[in-house]
């Protein structure tokens, strides 16, 4: 049996360590279908320190 763990909300959780600045994480079910375009705004974000909105509510912070 695969089991996962999964937010409450079942939406993925993206962001930054709160202990260690550079340290930032994307779990996701869907890795597949959305890592392409979750590592290009990931390291939107890294390399032009540019916040990406469309982010936000996946956010690690939400909790």
């Amino acid at each position: 049996m695969d089991r996962r763990i999964v937010p409450a909300d079942g939406l993925p959780v993206i962001g930054r360590s709160p202990v260690y600045s550079n340290v930032r994480s994307v779990t996701t079910n869907a890795g597949i279908t959305l890592g392409p375009v979750l590592a290009q705004l990931m390291a939107t974000e890294v390399l032009d320190g540019a916040r990406m909105d469309v982010l936000d509510p996946y956010r690690a912070d939400r909790f």
